[in-house]
């Protein structure tokens, strides 16, 4: 079936990721470790916790007892900040098409697409990594 609210695997990825190192700020968590608790491709999650160190939210450290930390404290960082590292910038859309295709003054779905993307974008923007349970 497929979800109404399409996230990519990487965005999802690297807020499991998140969660998973916040979980453990007393040691540094090694792609291998996190991969394990999530089921997911050390390649792909390595490719992941590179962007999220990029831009800060994780730091890393090679070598054997190397491994990834928070950049910050989990109360300052959102879902948000996780989520456009990945997919860039949220933005509001009236229409479910990049380009609206049918021509009509007013949306066939009314103001429901406006609306849950405001909700998820608020979501989003609210939720901070420390609130995740």
């Amino acid at each position: 079936m497929k979800n109404i609210i399409n996230i990519s695997e990487a965005a999802v990825i690297a807020i499991h990721a998140m969660f998973f190192i916040s979980t453990s700020p007393e040691k540094q968590l090694s792609v291998k470790e996190i991969a394990a608790r999530m089921g997911a491709s050390s390649n792909h999650l390595s490719k992941v916790l590179q962007l999220l160190a990029k831009k800060g939210l994780v730091k890393s450290v090679r070598g054997p007892s190397g491994g990834y930390s928070l950049g910050r404290s989990a109360e300052k960082i959102t879902l948000k900040d996780i989520y456009e590292v990945i997919e860039g910038t949220l933005v509001h859309s009236e229409c479910l098409f990049p380009k609206p295709i049918c021509g009509r003054e007013e949306c066939i779905f009314g103001d429901m697409i406006p609306f849950i993307n405001e909700k998820v974008i608020e979501t989003l923007t609210n939720t901070k990594l420390s609130q995740l349970k």
